[in-house]
């Protein structure tokens, strides 16, 4: 199943990007806010919410990233743009829910540092509550998992973190999305 957000309103995006990615909608809000304070973020001279890093947009996508997405959906996103910004975050946040075998905790860092927890560090530690309000992540689910995989076009099956990066261009090893919760 392709992730298809025209013609939604606002809210309805976000329970759809939510669903595709395998996560409650608490946790898409969650990231909004901590990423770009729900888009109100200081935009540079284009006009752009980008970080010390470079990540850009609502939800502080990488550039490299972004052009990993934009090639495997064979279009191209704007990361000015709201819904854009966050159909890339549902296709980040649904992969990193099957490396996570369905734990948003371990998904939620991997958003924020990447998959090699060996340099996930202080802020990365901090980023799952910052998104989460304090409270704890839900419990693992067969959602975030296969079920999720099967029901919405598989990606292919990982079997670790390393296996799941190993060529795939996707990123370097310093940084999934670029976000700073600082």
């Amino acid at each position: 199943m392709a992730l298809d957000l025209s013609g939604l309103t606002q809210d309805q995006q976000i329970a759809a990007a939510a669903a595709y990615a395998g996560v409650p909608e608490s946790v898409v809000r969650g990231q909004w806010r901590v990423e770009s304070a729900n888009g109100q973020a200081k935009r540079d001279a284009d006009g752009v919410i980008r970080s010390h890093s470079g990540a850009q947009g609502d939800f502080q996508v990488m550039p490299a990233t972004q052009a990993v997405i934009e090639a495997r959906a064979g279009k191209r996103y704007n990361v000015r743009n709201f819904q854009d910004n966050l159909e890339m975050y549902a296709h980040i946040m649904r992969e990193n829910m099957q490396m996570a075998k369905g734990d948003v905790t371990t998904a939620l860092r991997i958003y924020q540092g990447g998959p090699n927890r060996k340099i996930w560090g202080k802020y990365n530690a901090a980023y799952a509550p910052a998104v989460l309000g304090g409270k704890s992540a839900p419990a693992p689910t067969q959602r975030g998992t296969a079920a999720v995989a099967s029901a919405q076009g598989a990606l292919p099956p990982v079997t670790s973190l390393s296996d799941a990066w190993e060529g795939s261009g996707n990123m370097t090893d310093t940084t999934w999305s670029g976000a700073s919760i600082t």
